[in-house]
């Protein structure tokens, strides 16, 4: 079998572009909450880190939803 343009997560195929506007969300959303946390609020680093993942996971998550009922 050719393989095709659609990968499976979980039980619904996902479109490459998806996959890549929700990298591309995650890393935004990671670098901005981590650079507000570090560089305005004076976090440590590694709190700052730890917050700016949960951020970003939460922000793909959302994404993913949304993007999955239109």
């Amino acid at each position: 079998m050719a393989p095709t343009k659609k990968f499976a997560i979980g039980s619904e195929p996902v479109q490459s572009k998806q996959i890549v506007i929700g990298i591309l969300i995650f890393a935004l959303v990671m670098i901005l909450s981590y650079s507000f946390f570090y560089g305005v609020l004076f976090f440590s680093e590694g709190i700052s880190v730890i917050i700016a993942l949960i951020l970003g996971g939460i922000a793909e998550f959302f994404y993913r939803r949304k993007s999955r009922r239109n």
